[in-house]
């Protein structure tokens, strides 16, 4: 994991999210948060908030709070040509290469 990587952050906290592990996921976010206020990012972090919702409720205005920040600001993705290959997330460079789907 590049420790500079926000969208590495933010992804890795999904996980402990799920499971329950709020401090986990919420050192995670706010690790994403320094590194990087991107609209996307910021709809990301929104969704782990919605996650820990379930077990924290103030987590649940927190996400909303987010998610809205990150719609005024535009939180559509730009196209993956325009970023720089060290600054997308390993799932984008994944997606974004074209996959030969062999059969035997």
């Amino acid at each position: 994991m590049h420790p500079l990587d926000a969208y590495l952050w933010s992804g890795r906290a999904v996980l402990p999210a799920r499971a329950g592990r709020r401090d986990a996921a919420v050192q995670d976010v706010a690790v994403a948060l320094k590194l990087s206020n991107e609209p996307l990012l910021v709809y990301q972090v929104a969704c782990v908030y919605a996650l820990t919702s379930k077990t924290v409720a103030e987590d649940k205005q927190e996400a909303m709070s987010l998610l809205a920040n990150s719609f005024r600001a535009n939180a559509a993705p730009e196209p993956a040509t325009t970023r720089s290959p060290g600054t997308m997330s390993r799932a984008t460079r994944v997606f974004d290469t074209p996959q030969r789907i062999t059969t035997t």
